[in-house]
């Protein structure tokens, strides 16, 4: 469809395993090192686990292109619930016959099997794909399996691939001799913010296209949804070319990944799981010391991916607040943004920037337009037009926060660094290369100057500000209560 528009050979995101396209990162690289180092080293049972989508699969069919002639390979890669007996489906697996036998005749034949390729001098592999779903009998009758071996030699290797559950059955007692003879493993994490990008360009390459046919805002954006999962980072970017060659653009940004997004969400692909409003509105006390309960515990479910939760408890905290102290008091901008992180995380745009903006108005009214408070929610409702690949939206709400913060801290203060060091991402996002450095040279003198202050141990600290210390001084009430609970990556 889109292929020669762009100029590539073939789909470079299709979601068939392709040893082709493998990307051998980091991780990557040290889970095939350690299957290679099975292999040649005749290890008995290697087990390499990672999430849905990780590029397990990719990795062992990339293994199999490399296997020398002397090597049998029997690969089971539908297993199931319902898998039933694991005879047969060996001896499929190794091209043996399996119907109409009983077990003993099964396991004599396959045994005969083994024994005959050793004395041709061929070594037998049985590699198990979805591992995860065979239960613990059938776990203990490979271990059994695995004991047919000569004097020195391990007739018989098994490579189990699997989910982060096969990980969890492995360290069960009842497992515990089967974890014995796992000789080498490895656990798969997703990919991070760089290398997902890397990742990207590593396909695009392969496929015969333009590297850079991505621009960095929008590998940025794939990064956050797919959250560094290989399988998603191509659905993302397969339905961002479809989308991109619709509208002949040349180039992928944020505004076309934000686009994906969004319908994705709402087609269900990457479900908000948003509950029905009338739930929210249940009665609860009022009681602001829930609502900080409430905020801190959905703080807590966004960052482990429980958005559904989340959103629940972001909003019974809004209603305890407006109807305790009331609409426009900073504590509600403090839930409303976190309420609004969570909708851009999930790609819904349009319902974040109106609750950054109302949480902007609260503090700006209550705290004054100065308050270090004002920048923080600037940069919020800067960053949500970034990701949309709005710059100029974006721009002048950035640099407003980094005045604000330079004169309520201080022009060396490490706040001030992290200001700047936002700008100039997003010059950079602009093409604006000289200013982006320009930013980055006086964040990165700001933070010299802090660790240098950090070794002196005589360095005394930073005063407070007047306007601080007049925030400090006002009634507590329900400002010292809902103090956000710092989330990872959010600011």
């Amino acid at each position: 469809m889109y292929e020669s528009f762009y100029g590539f050979r073939e789909k470079p995101f299709s979601l068939l395993p392709d040893p082709e396209f493998l990307y051998l990162g980091r991780q990557h690289s040290a889970a095939f090192a350690m299957l290679e180092y099975g292999l040649m080293h005749h290890l008995g049972i290697t087990v390499i686990t990672g999430e849905i989508g990780s590029g397990k699969t990719s990795l062992v069919r990339h293994l199999l292109n490399k296997l020398e002639s002397n090597v049998a390979v029997g690969l089971i890669a539908n297993t199931h619930q319902s898998f039933g007996e694991l005879m047969p489906w060996v001896a499929f697996a190794f091209g043996l016959q399996y119907r109409n036998k009983t077990k003993v005749e099964l396991y004599e034949a396959f045994v005969h099997f083994l024994i005959k390729e050793y004395a041709k001098g061929n070594r037998a592999v049985l590699i198990i794909d979805e591992a995860q779903n065979l239960n613990t009998d059938t776990l203990e009758e490979l271990r059994m399996l695995s004991n047919i071996n000569t004097d020195k030699d391990q007739v018989l290797q098994l490579i189990l691939l699997g989910q982060p559950e096969l990980r969890d059955m492995l360290r069960q007692r009842d497992l515990e001799q089967f974890a014995q003879r796992i000789a080498a493993n490895y656990h798969l994490e997703p990919l991070g913010a760089e290398e997902t990008r890397v990742y990207i360009h590593h396909r695009l390459r392969v496929a015969g296209g333009d590297p850079a046919l991505f621009d960095s805002a929008a590998c940025e954006i794939v990064y956050e949804h797919s959250r560094g999962t290989p399988r998603l980072i191509n659905i993302l970017c397969d339905m961002a070319l479809v989308y991109g060659f619709a509208e002949q653009k040349r180039k992928v940004d944020a505004k076309i990944l934000g686009e994906v997004i969004s319908d994705k969400t709402r087609g269900g692909v990457f479900p908000s799981e948003a509950r029905d409003d009338h739930e929210a509105q249940e009665y609860w006390p009022r009681d602001p010391q829930l609502a900080n309960s409430l905020n801190n515990l959905a703080n807590v479910q966004r960052t482990q991916g429980k958005f559904e939760e989340a959103e629940s408890n972001y909003k019974r905290a809004v209603i305890i607040l407006e109807n305790s102290v009331g609409p426009r008091h900073p504590a509600l901008a403090t839930v409303l943004n976190n309420l609004a992180v969570l909708y851009r995380k999930q790609g819904k745009y349009s319902e974040a920037e109106p609750l950054y903006r109302r949480a902007l108005t609260i503090v700006e009214k209550a705290l004054g337009p100065t308050h270090r408070n004002v920048a923080m929610s600037l940069n919020n409702l800067g960053v949500l037009y970034q990701k949309q690949g709005n710059y100029s939206e974006a721009e002048p709400l950035q640099r407003r926060a980094l005045a604000i913060v330079e004169k309520a801290l201080g022009p060396d203060h490490p706040d001030v660094a992290a200001n700047l060091r936002n700008l100039a991402k997003l010059q950079r996002f602009m093409g604006r290369i000289d200013e982006a450095a320009h930013y980055e040279q006086r964040a990165l003198a700001i933070e010299n100057r802090e660790f240098r202050r950090n070794l002196n141990p005589t360095a005394t600290l930073p005063q407070a500000s007047a306007q601080d210390k007049a925030s400090e001084s006002q009634p507590v009430t329900v400002r010292k209560i809902l103090r956000p609970v710092p989330t990872p990556g959010e600011k």
